[in-house]
């Protein structure tokens, strides 16, 4: 693919070291030129034996090379990608989130859509397997999207969302949104079904109890998790003319609109779809949330083709280590005849 690099590591941390080798390098030049000095001392310019030069040079480049590749594959390349099967198995769980105005209360913060959204994010991380789709509501509810197993661009989906997006109507309709929900189901649907509703509860349209019971016929199981304390809080909106955050005002009475959670509705919803409730104010709720999906029954879905990149590491090793070997049988000195300094042998055969 183009802009991609042909060779990867596993560990690339530990190609830092590579830094070491001009290090090295420069000891090996410093420890030659100490030797010579030494040598000389030693022996003066009658020494048995002499450097050769070039075989210093090559034994230290074959040195420095075979180290720098066993670095290399130290940091385990990895070059080229294999296809493998990946078995899977999972649960379908669809998320019914609250997209209305009073979502935007601060009795939870930042706000309870926030929160929600990090439940979500939180449960994301936790999903093992698992196909995961989002439905989005206020007086009306719509497909945020199908089910999945990309969890990265659900997340991204999931932050991205508004209050009253897509041009939702007023209201809070429950009922529609756990229809929708229940439609989105696939054919080949996990045993395990359920629809997680998140919601502060509050100025509901028509029965939710009723819309409750239409997912359990479907052996779809509803779970409530409920934001927003019965206290409540104000409501702060933009002002549409100078973007000024302002509160909302009761048109009715003319004094600021306060919203307060319905927890006792979330709860009846949840039992009417044979789930559990969730208190989403909680700090183990996503904790609670995630055991509670992980402990339900797991379908075996079919095997998804997936690539695992390929280690070369053993071809930078064995040259390693190969060429240290090699360094270490060549010859660093050679021969050479002796010079200025004749025996008593030598002298009376040359009398003779």
């Amino acid at each position: 693919m183009t802009g991609e690099l042909p060779i990867a590591f596993a560990r690339p941390w530990l190609l830092l070291l590579l830094v070491l080798v001009p290090l090295a390098g420069g000891l090996l030049v410093w420890l030659g030129v100490w030797r010579r000095g030494v040598s000389r001392r030693l022996t003066g310019s009658g020494g048995t034996a002499r450097s050769n030069g070039t075989a210093r040079v090559l034994k230290g480049g074959m040195l420095l090379t075979g180290l720098s590749l066993i670095v290399i594959a130290l940091a385990r390349p990895q070059i080229g990608t294999r296809s493998i099967l990946l078995p899977r198995e999972g649960t379908d769980v669809v998320i019914a989130l609250d997209v209305s105005a009073s979502m935007l209360a601060t009795d939870i913060a930042p706000t309870r859509l926030e929160h929600a959204k990090q439940i979500i994010n939180g449960l994301l991380s936790g999903l093992q397997g698992d196909r995961l789709g989002l439905v989005v509501f206020a007086g009306n509810a719509i497909l945020r999207f199908p089910l999945t197993t990309d969890l990265d661009a659900a997340r991204e989906l999931v932050n991205a969302t508004a209050v009253r997006e897509g041009g939702l109507r007023p209201g809070t309709g429950i009922g529609d949104a756990l229809k929708v929900a229940a439609a989105a189901f696939k054919e080949d649907a996990a045993r395990s079904r359920l629809i997680v509703l998140i919601s502060d509860g509050e100025d509901t349209i028509g029965d939710p109890l009723d819309a409750a019971r239409g997912p359990r016929e479907k052996g779809i199981a509803v779970y409530g998790v409920g934001l927003g304390t019965e206290e409540g809080s104000q409501l702060p909106v933009p002002d549409p003319r100078t973007g000024r955050v302002q509160n909302r005002t009761d048109p009715q009475t003319g004094q600021p609109a306060v919203s307060r959670a319905n927890e006792s509705v979330m709860r009846q919803i949840a039992q009417a779809g044979q789930g559990r409730f969730f208190n989403g104010n909680a700090e183990d709720a996503v904790g609670e949330l995630a055991s509670e999906i992980a402990s339900l029954e797991r379908t075996k879905f079919a095997s998804q083709e997936g690539t695992l990149p390929v280690e070369r590491y053993q071809w930078f090793l064995a040259a390693g280590v190969v060429l240290i070997v090699l360094e270490m049988l060549i010859p660093e000195r050679r021969r050479r005849a002796r010079t200025g300094v004749r025996g008593p042998a030598v002298e009376r055969k040359r009398a003779a």
